[in-house]
């Protein structure tokens, strides 16, 4: 792996001002570009992943009030982690919501209680911060129908489709990100908010990319300011989530089914892509797509689940993983 941008030394964090006084570093990196670069990312990310998170809502059944705080929670907690995690790191660390984890929740909801539903996203964040604080997954989840309908599926979505590639946009711009930090940070943001309705808080992929490259700044030191003006810039929309609510609830609802369903189509053409790009995992994957999409609930869990069960299953039984269950043949005479 190339070698990351420089950690500035302690020495380098302030500079002198004219006055004789210290500056700020972040004054001192501050660039228009890199704050432009935030800013867009935003704008990204209210475009069409928003309209998905409304979606979801509305298949919920949530009221303005419910639907305006998952918004705002969401919008608060990407803000103070691109924020946070930006200063702490001098990376462009740019987070935001789950939209594979919102994708799922139009599916799934509806089947749940509101209780119920902040229930798993607790569960969900606590076992994302536990899974990148330490790195190895626990079994803290009890046979609940919500939490095994909503924050496994929630969990595993947030982790491969999220917080996998957002490392990888760090690494490949030469950045050498902390996983554990990164993924843990989120992960626990996320479980502090959800009681107001965050379902999750997650590395960005697309919209990090803005911020990363070039185009945020030529010198890869100063690009994180474009993680903490994009945290800014969250923080502000967030403090209108009410009010965004209310401008979409007067839009058409096909229209926003339109804008959620063009908003989803890179998400998955790339999905459908890897799953059946190799021959062995092909109907699995197409049998895992097709029972989630179905919307069938059984035993009272969602389809997002049984689409993982089912999805496991047919790849364990048409590869042949259950032969090594079985009593093996002893060799015969004369054989090697």
């Amino acid at each position: 792996m190339t070698a990351g941008p420089a950690v500035p030394t302690a020495e380098e964090h302030t500079e002198r001002s004219p006055s004789g006084g210290p500056r700020p570093r972040l004054l001192r990196d501050l660039s228009l570009s890199a704050v432009l670069a935030g800013v867009v990312a935003v704008v990204v990310s209210y475009s069409g992943p928003l309209v998905i998170v409304l979606s979801a809502a509305r298949a919920g059944h949530l009221d303005p009030a419910q639907t305006g705080s998952w918004i705002w929670a969401i919008s608060i907690g990407s803000g103070l982690t691109c924020i946070g995690l930006s200063l702490l790191t001098r990376m462009p660390v740019v987070t935001a919501w789950s939209t594979p984890g919102a994708a799922l929740l139009v599916t799934s909801i509806g089947s749940y209680a509101y209780g119920e539903v902040i229930g798993a996203f607790v569960v969900s964040g606590a076992v994302i911060a536990l899974i990148g604080v330490t790195g190895v997954f626990g079994r803290l989840m009890r046979s609940v129908a919500a939490l095994i309908g909503i924050a496994v599926p929630l969990t595993l979505a947030t982790l491969a489709s999220q917080n996998a590639p957002g490392v990888g946009v760090l690494a490949a711009s030469g950045y050498r990100p902390d996983d554990r930090l990164l993924v843990g940070s989120t992960g626990l943001v996320s479980a502090v908010l959800a009681p107001f309705g965050s379902h999750a808080v997650n590395l960005a992929a697309i919209t990090a990319a803005i911020c990363t490259g070039p185009e945020a700044h030529r010198d890869p030191r100063r690009r994180y300011v474009a993680g903490v003006a994009c945290g800014l810039v969250y923080l502000v929309v967030g403090a209108f989530g009410s009010t965004l609510v209310a401008f979409f609830a007067g839009l058409p609802k096909e229209l926003v089914a339109a804008v959620a369903g063009v908003a989803l189509l890179g998400a998955l053409s790339g999905g459908l892509t890897g799953a059946v790009r190799e021959g062995k995992d092909r109907e699995a994957a197409v049998i895992s797509f097709l029972t989630t999409a179905s919307g069938v609930t059984l035993f009272g869990i969602g389809s997002a689940f049984w689409g993982l069960v089912f999805g496991v299953a047919a790849h364990l039984v048409l590869n042949g993983r259950f032969r090594s269950l079985g009593p093996r043949r002893r060799p015969e005479a004369g054989s090697a």
